[in-house]
């Protein structure tokens, strides 16, 4: 049993002095005190539970469940933000298009595990030559997309595709196999290319197979039609 007492000294009349005591019993009271708590902590993890729970399905729905970059859904939204800064403020900004060369044969000949290690390792290698305010995102299969917002010349992206390209044409070892990766890359620049979500992206997928086109491993520049050596 919890008990509570209370207790007071007094004196009598002829100077004796004695104490009064009382003893309340508050058992159930705390027994209830210790259940309120016990609902208040089951409340706030369930409530913790809620929140990760939509923290993980809002990553879910925005990243690709392989290499955990942006997924479509996601840049768009993102280059749609940039867009309407860069119209605010005649900023520029990039769009890259980017597919890798190839990498059929390494599915058909390695297996799409193979493939799959390839397509986490070439994210890696991409993310590695971006600044945080920038986007990378796959598209599916081995389609990438980069976003670079607020840039102050095409230059500063023509210096960041020869990036891209020197990173991931890097040698690559795998399972014990040497692999040699390229890709091909398309860049589209605001406002000279486009001034439209879709108009940019369409630009840098068209000079991305100019690119092709032209021998591969290299990028292809949209409004000049040129491509690096």
């Amino acid at each position: 049993r919890v008990i509570e007492t209370k207790r007071s000294l007094h004196r009598d009349a002829g100077g004796n002095s004695f104490l009064v005591g009382v003893i309340r019993d508050i058992t159930q009271q705390k027994e209830r005190e210790a259940e309120l708590e016990r609902l208040a902590e089951d409340l706030k993890r369930h409530n913790d539970e809620l929140k990760l729970s939509e923290d993980q399905m809002r990553h879910i729905a925005n990243h690709d469940v392989l290499t955990g970059l942006a997924n479509r859904k996601l840049f768009e939204e993102r280059l749609q933000e940039a867009l309407v800064y860069a119209q605010a403020n005649e900023k520029m900004l990039a769009t890259f298009f980017l597919d890798l060369d190839g990498f059929k044969n390494i599915n058909d000949t390695f297996g799409h595990d193979m493939g799959d290690l390839v397509i986490k390792e070439v994210a890696k290698r991409l993310k590695s030559c971006l600044r945080g305010s920038d986007t990378v995102a796959r598209l599916g299969g081995d389609e990438f997309t980069v976003l670079l917002p607020q840039i102050p010349s095409r230059s500063v992206a023509i210096r960041v595709a020869e990036k891209i390209i020197l990173a991931v044409t890097q040698p690559l070892t795998l399972k014990g196999a040497d692999l040699k990766i390229t890709l091909s890359l398309g860049i589209s620049v605001y406002p000279q290319d486009g001034k439209s979500l879709e108009v940019l992206i369409k630009s840098a997928d068209q000079a991305m197979y100019q690119a092709k086109i032209q021998g591969k491993n290299q990028y292809f520049l949209a409004s000049s039609h040129q491509s690096n050596p």
